[in-house]
């Protein structure tokens, strides 16, 4: 008898083992699942951008409000909400996966050279966005914004290239005033 309890008591342990290993494991997910990102994720892609330029130390940036310009070297700069408005256009939403146009450049070794994304509901704010690859990695994303009210319409053209540096172009026409013109441009150094 003191034979069985302790295989039973083996069994036992055996199994609970098993059982804590078995729900400590987690099932693998798919990192980009088709239904969660039909479109190329900006927000994903900018937030590991952020953490590759915390190795930038300095960077040349240039703001213009109507034409009048002031350059500085900066330091130190917390590119999370510099890049936010990259961020931001992100159209991956489940919602508007009928949207928008999607056109594909392949190279004659049928390797993706250009992704364009057109809106075709004009309520949209981001009505367009282009990426530009070489080697299979981001050359250069262009976003193109763009909002209308009564009072004022607002459009802003975002550009950003990998290694280089950013810009941001914002025209801005109030009802009953003069258009304004917002640019802020940063090169990397």
């Amino acid at each position: 008898m003191p034979n069985r309890f302790i295989s039973l008591s083996s069994i036992l342990t055996a199994f609970i083992v098993m059982a804590f290993l078995a729900s400590c494991t987690k099932s693998p997910v798919p990192k980009n699942k088709p239904e969660a990102n039909h479109f190329f994720s900006l927000k994903d892609y900018f937030t590991q951008e952020v953490q590759a330029l915390s190795c930038v130390n300095k960077v040349k940036k240039t703001t213009a409000v109507n034409g009048e310009k002031e350059e500085r070297i900066l330091k130190d700069i917390d590119f999370a909400p510099e890049l936010k408005a990259f961020s931001e256009a992100d159209i991956n939403r489940q919602a508007w996966t009928d949207k928008y146009n999607i056109d594909s450049l392949f190279s004659e070794e049928k390797i993706l050279v250009k992704l364009t994304y057109t809106a075709i509901d004009l309520k949209l704010k981001t009505k367009h966005i282009e990426i530009d690859f070489k080697n299979n990695a981001v050359r250069k994303i262009s976003i193109e914004n763009s909002m209308s009210s009564i009072v004022a319409n607002t459009r802003q053209l975002l550009t950003f290239e990998p290694g280089v540096g950013y810009s941001f172009l914002s025209t801005q026409n109030v009802a009953l005033t003069s258009n304004d013109t917002f640019l802020v441009e940063v090169r990397f150094l």
